[in-house]
């Protein structure tokens, strides 16, 4: 309904990161002129559904993050990584971003696609029943 009306819709929920329409939440993009961090899990839900159903693995992701100036640190590179694999505190992990979905593996670990019809949190609720 917001964009139906010309508003901008940001979010700061992971499980809504792929339908954003600000690459960093809030409706703060304008602000960071010298730019943000792209190694995040937000960014990897959204880089995860900007490849249209593509498979995307680990170092497609990790390139992408190189090409925007790199992780911040190489301990967040190693957390990102961690949660790309579903490990570590995955209350963080991009797996909670509607759509996205882990259809295979490769010596990175897990391989992610985007397919808008799956959602990861209903059927957690489902599996509550």
């Amino acid at each position: 309904m917001f964009r139906d009306r010309g508003f901008s819709v940001s979010t700061f929920d992971l499980g809504n990161a792929p339908d954003n329409d600000q690459s960093i939440c809030c409706e703060v993009g304008d602000w960071f002129e010298g730019g943000w961090n792209y190694g995040s899990t937000v960014m990897a839900a959204r880089f995860v559904k900007n490849n249209k159903g593509v498979k995307v693995r680990w170092k497609k992701f990790e390139a992408y993050v190189n090409r925007h100036g790199g992780f911040l640190t190489e301990d967040l590179k190693r957390d990102v990584k961690e949660l790309w694999n579903l490990g570590g505190n995955v209350a963080y992990s991009h797996r909670w971003a509607q759509g996205l979905t882990p259809v295979g593996r490769d010596e990175d670990g897990l391989i992610w696609v985007y397919d808008p019809e799956i959602d990861y949190r209903e059927n957690l609720i489902k599996s509550l029943k």
